[in-house]
């Protein structure tokens, strides 16, 4: 005896499980279709060489004045001036369009490093008028050559001395600056001095206590050849906290650029 089909349900159309098991199923369906499917097809090109002998390849990286095409399943490295005018300069463009990215990792190390000592005795009192700046060294930790990069820092100093005389307010003095980073190795080290500041320091004799100006921390920034930050480090955390890039300069300072002073092997 055929059975009825359930109220609701029209004659004729067959009889699924549960709703959530169908959908269920169905979204398994297709999402095999998606993974089974094969990928898109590489872009081909034809390519001339400066001899005219032509080949089907497929641009798989470049960088520079070399290109990695993949033709036949295997991959090749060549020079980007032994094509053609027309292909050399869609292998440029393609380059531009398709830059590689870089892992960086830096080390960045931060020292204070005194420039010059300058004591004075006038009797009653003591005072110095040392020059310091920070000795900032990155080493590089990326796993390849890095070139076109750029190092931007902020360096603060507590101000509480006037030359021999103790301020009667606490003033902050920054100074920025930026520098290019030479070529670097892997492992391999440049260094720069920041700008320099003059730390005053005195003491009257009558008392043991000493009134003197301090380095207050350091912030640094790299930029890769875009502009985008791939590193951003500070030293002197607690003291700096509310110091950043965004806020307007407190104080005085100047903006000269800061000189590389060696590249240093690793």
């Amino acid at each position: 005896m055929e059975k009825s089909p359930p109220a609701g349900r029209p004659p004729g159309l067959p009889e699924f499980p549960s709703c959530s098991l169908f959908l269920r199923g169905l979204f398994l369906g297709v999402l095999f279709l998606l993974l089974a499917a094969p990928p898109a097809p590489a872009e081909l090109r034809k390519f001339t060489n400066t001899s005219g002998k032509e080949i089907i390849a497929e641009v798989v990286s470049g960088k520079g004045d070399l290109v990695q095409l993949r033709m036949d399943g295997r991959t090749i490295k060549t020079r980007i001036d032994a094509f053609s005018a027309a292909d050399q300069e869609y292998l440029r463009k393609w380059i531009k369009d398709n830059p590689p990215k870089i892992d960086y990792h830096f080390d960045i190390d931060i020292d204070k490093k005194k420039l010059e000592r300058n004591l004075q005795d006038v009797g009653y009192k003591k005072y110095k008028n040392d020059v310091y700046a920070y000795r900032v060294t990155i080493t590089n930790r990326t796993r390849e050559t890095v070139s076109g990069l750029k190092a931007k820092y902020r360096a603060f100093k507590e101000d509480r001395v006037d030359g021999q005389y103790i301020r009667s307010n606490l003033e902050i003095e920054m100074k920025e600056g930026a520098v290019e980073i030479p070529e670097l190795k892997y492992n391999h080290s440049a260094s720069f001095d920041t700008e320099s500041f003059v730390l005053d320091e005195v003491r009257y004799d009558y008392t043991t206590r000493t009134t003197k100006d301090n380095l207050q921390g350091l912030l640094i920034r790299i930029l890769d050849g875009e502009g985008n930050i791939v590193a951003d480090v500070r030293e002197g955390e607690s003291s700096i906290k509310n110091r950043s890039w965004d806020q307007k300069k407190p104080g005085q300072g100047g903006s000269k650029k800061a000189v590389i002073v060696s590249p240093l092997g690793g």
